[in-house]
């Protein structure tokens, strides 16, 4: 078969699963999403519109697909592709801690301060508020510090330790100290 006579089938079956959603049949359109799956080089990507397909019929497993998805994308260090799940996934469940702490983590790892500083802010308004305890925003914080700690030295201006410390001074100071002792722990890190 030619590579255009492919192209054309492999139209007409996104456009039939496309119809398929939009009429409602979930057993058919996962089945034939199924089949095209495996043409996908990229499993994430793959689980990633498995997911989307769940999500347009309000399917929770939806979750775990982009999850998964997730995951594959941050082993594959494909950081930004791990960010958007997440963050699509926030927005679908904006009370889970995990998913809180993941994005704190690839922010650290992306050096993208601002937001750190903004998911960090709504753990640590969850943790006044009782919505979570103080060994989990413990577990926020070391995953901060192993994630700076892992990383090169110069890859992270603006999620230094240092600028770390002074967020987590302003928003929980009685983990700062904690913090600094476990920073040193860590082989990577040898002043604070």
């Amino acid at each position: 078969m030619s590579q255009l006579a492919e192209k054309r089938e492999s139209s007409i079956a996104w456009f039939r699963l496309a119809e398929l959603v939009s009429r409602g049949e979930k057993e058919k359109a996962l089945n034939l999403y199924r089949l095209l799956s495996h043409s996908f080089d990229d499993r994430a990507y793959a689980l990633q519109v498995e997911g989307d397909i769940l999500w347009s019929f309000e399917d929770d497993e939806a979750l775990n697909k982009y999850k998964q998805a997730a995951f594959l994308y941050r082993k594959e260090q494909k950081l930004t592709a791990a960010v958007s799940l997440y963050e699509n996934i926030f927005a679908l469940q904006p009370e889970s801690y995990e998913v809180l702490s993941h994005l704190v983590s690839f922010y650290v790892q992306l050096d993208w301060m601002e937001k750190v500083q903004d998911r960090f802010g709504i753990s640590c308004s969850w943790y006044t508020s009782h919505k979570i305890t103080m060994d989990q925003m413990w577990g926020i914080a070391q995953s901060m510090v192993d994630t700076i700690s892992h990383s090169e030295p110069k890859s992270l201006k603006e999620c230094s330790l240092k600028n770390v410390l002074k967020l987590m001074k302003n928003f929980i100071p009685e983990l700062v100290d904690k913090t600094k002792l476990y920073a040193m722990e860590q082989s990577n890190v040898k002043h604070v």
